[in-house]
């Protein structure tokens, strides 16, 4: 058997070449992850597969257009372990010293932010 050849799991080169079949040479973009591409496999219209690889959302932090494994599976509708933000709630950044903010107050009290 090929994987067995290759040194590697029959499932792994099973989900590869099912990744490749979906994305021929000519779509696939070099400068996007596979991760990507395994994701946006699931999209089953090529024609918008294909569009979509080209036209990634806005990163939710930064507003730069580029794919995520998080944004690529929301997509999808894959459930994603971080919940989206909803509308108008601010990004919290992690406290310095590892505690979690409260929501009562600005910042998390600890005393690495002074």
């Amino acid at each position: 058997m090929l994987a067995e050849d290759i040194g590697l799991n029959y499932r792994t080169v099973e989900s590869r070449r099912w990744t490749a079949a979906h994305w021929p040479a000519e779509k696939r973009r070099p400068d996007v992850s596979y991760t990507i591409h395994r994701t946006l496999a699931h999209i089953e219209d090529e024609d918008e597969r294909f569009t979509a690889i080209h036209e990634p959302p806005p990163h939710p932090r930064t507003g730069v257009r580029m794919w995520t494994p998080v944004q690529a599976n929301r997509w999808v509708g894959h459930q994603v372990a971080k919940p989206a933000l909803a509308p108008g709630e601010e990004q919290r950044d992690p406290c310095p010293g590892g505690r979690e903010a409260d929501s009562r107050s600005p910042g998390c009290g600890c005393s690495t932010v002074r």
